[in-house]
């Protein structure tokens, strides 16, 4: 489905030591409409605050839900791999939200090295997503 690096997280299912680098695989979706970064946030019309939108809350809802728990120790590394019409940067601000509130990462801040890969999809397809989290 992509390259030879993402081929290889791919095959890991559980959690792997290689040299210095521990990786998990902790999201695996089928049929799903990303969120985008540029839908987070709506004006509230009692206040006029800056509020989450539902479509970000639900999306962060559910990668929550379906991450794999258990913690790893800082820093991060995280290997996004997606089919989405969406841009490619738009989803992983949701994506490293979720993780944070699944418990999987204590900080997105301590992320040192992120890699997305997107294989893109006609507009409005349900696509795919997988994430691994590794350490440093």
């Amino acid at each position: 489905m992509y390259g030879s690096q993402d081929s290889l997280l791919q095959r890991l299912s559980v959690t792997t030591r290689a040299g210095s680098i521990t990786v998990q695989k902790v999201i695996d979706i089928d049929n799903i409409l990303l969120a985008s970064i540029n839908r987070k946030y709506r004006v509230s019309q009692a206040g006029g605050k800056w509020i989450l939108t539902r479509q970000y809350r639900d999306m962060k809802k559910l990668l929550t839900m379906v991450s794999k728990k258990g913690r790893l120790d800082p820093p991060y590394r995280i290997d996004i791999q997606m089919q989405t019409f969406i841009d490619i940067d738009n989803p992983v601000k949701c994506i490293q939200d979720s993780l944070q509130a699944a418990g999987i990462i204590d900080d997105d801040m301590n992320v040192l090295q992120l890699n997305v890969t997107k294989q893109p999809l006609p507009k409005g397809q349900p696509g795919r997503l997988v994430v691994y989290v590794g350490t440093v």
